[in-house]
C-alpha cells in the first residue's frame, strides 16, 4: 500500500501480499480511513480504497516502526566506504533475500551528503549473519564494525525491494540492475532513517521530498 500512493488498494491484495488475515487488514484500513489517510470507495466485492495522504501515512508509519530484532556488526576490509558498497553484490552468492536498508538506502535514493554512510544490510532472518560476513571476506565484531546487519522475523523490510539505479550526482556508482545492489523500498528507507542519529534525518527528508514530488515508490 505504501508503494502505491495513487493506485487502487484492495483488501484482498494487501492480505495476500503481506501474508496476514483479511480481518487484520480490514481493521487497519478502518483506522487509516478514520485518520483521513485512506478514502473508501464502493461497497461489497467492488469496494476499494485510495491513499489520500501519503506524507501523513509516512509519518504515522515512522512513529510506529519497530527496531530490527537483531543487529550484528561486521568488519570487512576495504580501502574506502565506496569500495565497501562495491563488495555488497557478493551477497547474492548466499541465494538469500537481502537489501541495503536504513540511512544507507535513503542515501542511495537521495545522495545529498558529500560522503556515503556505512552500509546497512537487511538480511533474511533465516540466514546467520556470520554467513554474510564470510561471503564478504569479513568477520563479526563487537566494536569497530563498518557494516551493520539487520534481521527481523518475517522479513518485513524485504517484502518489496528494488534494484539500485544510481541517481544524478551519486557518489556510489555500483552497476545498476538486478545482480547488483538491492534496496528496501523508498518509503521503508525513509521510516528507517527519519529518527536515526547524525545527519540521517536530512537524508530522510530529501527522500521524502523526492517521493512527494515525483510520486515514486
Amino acid at each position: 500500500m505504501q508503494a502505491s500512493p495513487r493506485h487502487t488498494i484492495r483488501l484482498s491484495a494487501i492480505s495476500k501480499n503481506a501474508n496476514v488475515s483479511a480481518a487484520l487488514v480490514s481493521r487497519v484500513f478502518q483506522r487509516l480511513t478514520a485518520l483521513g489517510l485512506l478514502q473508501e470507495h464502493g461497497a461489497g466485492p467492488r469496494r476499494f480504497w485510495s491513499l489520500t495522504d501519503f506524507g501523513g501515512l509516512l509519518e504515522l508509519w515512522s512513529k510506529e516502526e519497530r527496531e530490527p530484532e537483531t543487529v550484528t556488526s561486521l568488519y570487512v576490509w576495504s580501502r574506502s566506504v565506496n569500495a565497501l558498497y562495491e563488495k555488497l553484490p557478493k551477497i547474492h552468492d548466499l541465494r538469500a533475500r537481502w537489501a541495503v536498508a536504513g540511512t544507507a538506502a535513503a542515501y542511495l535514493y537521495a545522495p545529498v551528503l558529500t560522503a556515503a554512510p556505512s552500509p546497512i544490510v537487511y538480511l533474511d532472518a533465516a540466514v546467520p549473519a556470520q554467513d554474510l560476513a564470510k561471503v564478504l571476506g569479513g568477520e563479526v565484531v563487537d566494536k569497530g564494525g563498518n557494516i551493520q546487519v539487520w534481521q527481523s522475523k518475517g522479513n518485513p523490510a524485504l517484502y518489496r525491494i528494488q534494484a539500485y539505479e544510481p541517481a544524478a550526482g551519486a557518489i556510489v556508482t555500483v552497476g545498476a540492475g538486478r545482480g547488483s545492489l538491492e534496496l528496501v523500498s523508498k518509503p521503508r528507507a525513509y521510516i528507517e532513517t527519519i529518527r536515526a542519529a547524525g545527519r540521517s534525518p536530512e537524508v530522510a527528508n530529501a527522500l521524502r521530498e523526492q517521493m512527494l514530488r515525483d510520486g515514486h515508490d
